[in-house]
């Protein structure tokens, strides 16, 4: 049996939603770091255990610097563009669209993702644990939630 199509259908607009259902486009980026815009859209969904931020790196840049954590876990999920992430002091893997980086908690392995010259974007998945520390080697910080 052959699918016919006959072009492309309009998606109707959304209309009317409830505060826990959002569009990417309605989240402010917070541009912290130099080169990176992160939208926290579950925050703005309203979610308190776990995140999800959408992030967007410009070519050559990083996003938060290398660090680990004690009790929370990171999935990273690559959208578009391509660059590395770093596991431990120099440790590197290139990273593609469709890649996944999960980051469990409490290895000591710390990490951090690097744009390549075109770009990356990407998810940042991540329970949110009270309690939780993050070692940042580079700075020699640890900080608590």
């Amino acid at each position: 049996m052959t699918r016919q199509t006959t072009g492309t259908r309009e998606a109707p607009d959304p209309g009317e939603r409830p505060a826990n259902v959002i569009a990417l486009e309605s989240v402010e980026s917070d541009a912290r770091l130099e080169g990176c815009g992160v939208r926290t859209l579950g925050r703005a969904a309203g979610s308190t255990k776990t995140g999800l931020n959408h992030v967007r790196l410009e070519p050559g840049a990083t996003g938060p610097p290398s660090h680990c954590h004690a009790l929370e876990e990171e999935l990273f999920y690559v959208l578009e563009g391509s660059g590395t992430v770093t596991l431990g002091a120099e440790d590197q893997h290139p990273l593609r669209p469709g890649d996944v980086v999960a980051r469990p908690p409490a290895t000591g392995v710390t990490h951090r993702i690097r744009a390549g010259e075109h770009g990356m974007t990407y998810l940042a998945y991540g329970t949110r644990v009270p309690g939780d520390s993050v070692y940042y080697p580079e700075t020699g910080k640890v900080r608590l939630r």
